[in-house]
């Protein structure tokens, strides 16, 4: 897939010293869901589950529209929903988790946020942080029904994804099911100077005729790194409300220096932006 117009490349940020867990990504697994269908009621969700004594370090999905991304109960798969939106009907969903051996996680820990602040307009914004000292890795978010079930509401996540100061995990998407919870979690590491954080902007060229486009792109790790996890943000001048900015895929990519892949759009609006994000290891 062609990567289409990049707008900038940040320079790679150096941690501190110290150690990333003891994660090693030359030993990382991939695994996906099996495919389903995206039905034509409700939302469906597809688990990527990680081989015995292995857990997530990173989670991703890829469909026309993905309404979560998270871990699983346990941080040991990846779970993405979707539900019919913008012709989608029929398309598949899969899930992917990056999984290492359990034992690698030593040094870290994860948190969870819960929130149900949100605008009139059905924008949801939230954030986990990591401790003073320690960089986030592998989270994720999801909508949760009053009932303690995944939300069945019709929602677009334009949002999910470590920060640019690689300490918090950033989820933001439309819901107007305002009885929902947005729940955002990330797993933390100390800080290392063996792990660098890379960002690349793409613009999202308006598709003639329309009033939204779409667009792809990667975060390449520089040379001699690996990637750990990652994640993509969708920008646009408009309000979310009107704009509808939507990530459609999300996905580590161990191909070399490549490190992550995301696909987004938007409905409406001017000067879009897919932000891709990778955070690199060696």
């Amino acid at each position: 897939m062609a990567v289409l117009g990049v707008l900038s490349v940040a320079t790679p940020a150096t941690a501190t010293a110290g150690t990333f867990g003891a994660l090693v990504p030359s030993t990382f697994t991939q695994v996906y869901s099996p495919p389903r269908t995206i039905p034509a009621t409700g939302p469906v969700s597809v688990t990527a589950q990680c081989p015995a004594g292995t857990e997530a370090v990173s989670v991703g999905g890829l469909a026309d529209t993905l309404d979560s991304i998270t871990p699983g109960p346990g941080h040991d798969s990846g779970v993405a929903t979707s539900h019919a939106s913008n012709g989608n009907l029929g398309s598949a969903i899969v899930a992917q988790a990056t999984c290492a051996p359990t034992a690698q996680f030593a040094g870290t820990t994860a948190f969870t946020h819960e929130q149900s602040v949100h605008s009139t307009t059905g924008e949801w914004t939230a954030t986990v942080t990591c401790p003073a000292g320690m960089r986030a890795f592998g989270g994720g978010g999801y909508f949760r029904a009053g009932n303690g079930t995944i939300s069945t509401s019709e929602f677009f996540m334009s949002a999910n994804t470590l920060t640019a100061n690689g300490r918090s995990w950033l989820v933001s998407a439309l819901d107007k099911t305002f009885t929902d919870t947005l729940v955002v979690t990330t797993r933390c590491a100390p800080q290392s100077s063996s792990t660098r954080l890379v960002e690349e902007i793409y613009p999202i060229v308006p598709v003639a005729g329309a009033t939204g486009g779409k667009t792809s792109g990667y975060a390449h790790c520089p040379a001699g790194f690996l990637p750990i996890s990652g994640g993509a943000q969708v920008t646009t001048d408009n309000p979310p409300s009107a704009a509808q900015p939507q990530l459609t895929t999300s996905v580590l990519v161990d191909n070399g220096q490549i490190g992550w892949f995301a696909s987004g759009g938007y409905n409406a609006g001017e000067h879009a932006q897919l932000h891709v994000i990778a955070l690199c290891g060696s």
